[in-house]
């Protein structure tokens, strides 16, 4: 995680930048909630469509709370980049079925544009 990070923060490759932020998405554990502002406020819209899937990742796999993520959320529907606008509105579509039924789902394959 924290190689991915670090790639992201200093590669001057944004093909290697946007693959470490994927890479994340996958792996990523509590440690990299504070990374996601960074992600969704990158220039680049791949690597903001990531960031967002990093959170979806954390909340499906219950790595994180609701609660923690709520700001978080809160900026990704507002968020000037439609993919992740979309993504977000997906994750509370998701969290709102989860808290009522307890029903899990697959996580996307990939980031949108990665």
């Amino acid at each position: 995680m924290s190689r991915c990070y670090e790639i992201f923060k200093n590669d001057p490759r944004i093909e290697d930048r946007r693959a470490s932020v994927e890479l994340l998405r996958v792996v990523a554990d509590r440690r990299a909630l504070p990374w996601i502002p960074e992600f969704l406020g990158d220039p680049d819209s791949s690597i903001q469509a990531c960031g967002v899937g990093v959170l979806d990742q954390l909340l499906w796999s219950e790595l994180i709370e609701q609660e923690e993520a709520e700001d978080l959320l809160k900026s990704a529907e507002q968020h000037g980049n439609g993919a992740v606008r979309e993504r977000a509105e997906f994750i509370r579509s998701f969290l709102r079925t989860r808290s009522k039924s307890g029903e899990e789902r697959e996580p996307n394959e990939s980031c949108p544009g990665g």
